[in-house]
């Protein structure tokens, strides 16, 4: 929690995304300032999870009530059907500008050919594994390849 709060200084923390969960996203919202959001995107850490009791995010009833923080959950297929087509449509456009001014960053992905998918998919599901696959067409090569 103190790496995510240090930086933020006195005023705290006011926004995070999460796309972990579970007792990850409880530790994120703990370092949160009062009156902060939290919004929650994802479960990675139900991948592959049979056990139902890992896969809650044990939230401080305290945080909620008396901190005001507010936990909200985002689907973008739900997004999808419920905003206008014209926001929609717009929303590419906003995303490339941001990424543009640097407000935004893409990690930037480790090529492979599709011949190599094994390969890609063990690195995926690997811990740790740093930059994620990505499948490249085109003459086969990737580049690390040569």
């Amino acid at each position: 929690m103190q790496r995510v709060a240090e930086p933020a200084g006195r005023a705290g923390v006011r926004k995070a995304v999460d796309c972990v969960a579970g007792p990850v996203g409880a530790q994120v919202s703990q370092a949160l300032a009062p009156g902060a959001e939290l919004m929650v995107y994802g479960a990675l850490s139900t991948y592959r999870q049979t056990n139902p009791a890992a896969l809650p995010i044990p939230l401080q009833a305290r945080s909620l009530i008396y901190e005001t923080k507010t936990v909200r959950g985002f689907w973008l297929n739900r997004w999808f059907g419920t905003a206008s087509p014209d926001i929609v449509r717009r929303a590419p456009a906003r995303v490339r500008d941001l990424v543009a001014d640097e407000v935004l960053s893409i990690p930037q992905g480790r090529p492979f050919p599709l011949a190599r998918f094994a390969e890609a998919v063990a690195l995926a599901e690997a811990p740790a594994h740093g930059a994620e696959p990505l499948f490249v067409f085109g003459d086969g090569r990737a580049e690390d390849d040569g």
